[in-house]
């Protein structure tokens, strides 16, 4: 029986890490494109606000998604039609506080003639995240790696065809996510076949959906605004081109995203599953153990990243681009990543332990550390600052949640030795 459960998990990973690998392929080529095609500046005006856009999706959304990946896990295909259905709607009455937010971004960037492409944009993109989130509820990211491959897939060979013919920009990127996203969204609406459900029990969802997803939702809310404070300093303040520049040292780390998302998509659901069946500690150790390994699984990468950071720098924008000769920057970004990747983990472990308070106290303290310590740095050291504080708010993110796991274990330890 072991043998046949270990069986399933190891394929369940395999099709998680295949649909996050398109996802995140295709986001990767995306942005290699467009810093390789766009002017700098040009750019950092993509890079900003399409930071917005992934700000509100991954933050604001999370109070839908994150409470239908949960109630989904358990729901029968009939049920999870329905939360299907509801989500989609909740997800529409985030249409007005979102297009307001990104009103507000394509003002101060001087580009207001961005906000409909920007609005259509995150629109196509957060319904199609909504319905591939319902596929994964059941774990069926064989079914979701369809529609994610002509989403993203599909968005970096448009950006390539639109750069071969020379009409790549901005609103022509944004409308081609608009596209894209809208064309998957339709192949997953067919999978899903989300139903409607009636006003009261919309009013019912409604509230369990806010109780459920509160908590990570301020999570990730806060997590975006350390994430985006950064290169949102560097583009008002030195220019869109350096805003850019912060865009172009991550785009080679955001390859193994895949390995991210993949191991957190993991890790909570194994780790409740496990605390129900076995207690916290024996949850804890079994998500610390995905980390490990993921760790190991990018560390040779990023071995290569930090001794050969112009060689890559070089290859991915051409050696005489303004990205080539940001070493320094690279090797520090390197650190970081390393850091953050156990941050964000240690946070998903404290989801499935059902412990969300947890991970926003340890996510609130980065973005204390974001204001208190990152801007300043940034307005001091530009980009190199700017990189700096990325790692200064993951170590403080995991300095607080990694110990916040021990501390639950020890203490379901001592709980039932004096039982005994």
């Amino acid at each position: 029986m072991r043998r046949l459960i270990k069986g399933f998990e190891v394929k369940v990973g395999s099709w998680s890490l295949f649909d996050q690998g398109a996802v995140s392929l295709g986001n990767f080529l995306t942005q290699m494109l467009l810093a390789r095609n766009m002017g700098a500046s040009n750019y950092g005006v993509f890079a900003l606000l399409y930071g917005v856009l992934f700000f509100l999706i991954s933050s604001l959304g999370t109070v839908v998604t994150y409470p239908l990946s949960l109630k989904g896990g358990s729901a029968d295909r009939h049920e999870l039609r329905r939360l299907t259905g509801a989500s989609l709607w909740f997800q529409a009455g985030l249409a007005l506080p979102e297009a307001l937010i990104v009103l507000c971004a394509v003002i101060a960037l001087q580009n207001a003639d961005l906000f409909l492409f920007a609005v259509c944009a995150l629109f196509s993109w957060q319904f199609q995240e909504t319905l591939r989130r319902a596929l994964m509820a059941r774990l069926g990211h064989r079914d979701a790696i369809w529609g994610d491959a002509l989403s993203y897939m599909g968005q970096a060979l448009a950006i390539a065809v639109l750069a071969r013919m020379g009409s790549l920009t901005p609103k022509s990127a944004f409308l081609a996510i608009a596209v894209t996203s809208a064309a998957a969204a339709v192949i997953q609406v067919l999978q899903v076949k989300p139903r409607s459900v009636g006003v009261s029990e919309t009013r019912v969802l409604a509230a369990e959906y806010w109780r459920l997803g509160s908590w990570a939702s301020s999570t990730n809310l806060a997590n975006g605004v350390t994430q985006q404070a950064f290169p949102w300093v560097l583009g008002l303040l030195f220019g869109t081109a350096e805003a850019g520049s912060f865009q172009a040292i991550l785009n080679p780390l955001k390859i193994f995203n895949p390995l991210i998302v993949g191991t957190q998509n993991i890790i909570v659901p194994a780790a409740a599953k496990e605390r129900r069946e076995r207690g916290i500690r024996a949850a804890s150790r079994g998500g610390l153990a995905y980390a490990v390994r993921g760790s190991i699984l990018f560390l040779p990468y990023l071995i290569v990243l930090f001794t050969w950071p112009r060689t890559v720098l070089g290859l991915l924008y051409g050696f005489h681009s303004p990205y080539a000769h940001l070493e320094l920057a690279m090797r520090i970004c390197v650190v970081a990543y390393a850091i953050g990747f156990w941050g964000e983990t240690v946070c998903s472990l404290l989801n499935g332990l059902g412990l969300p308070r947890a991970g926003f106290i340890a996510q609130l303290s980065a973005t204390g550390a974001a204001v208190g310590i990152g801007v300043p740095l940034t307005l001091e050291g530009g980009l190199i600052g700017a990189i700096v504080s990325l790692g200064i708010c993951a170590a403080v993110k995991l300095g607080i949640a990694l110990p916040t796991v021990w501390a639950k274990a020890r203490t379901e330890e001592s709980r039932t030795a004096s039982s005994v």
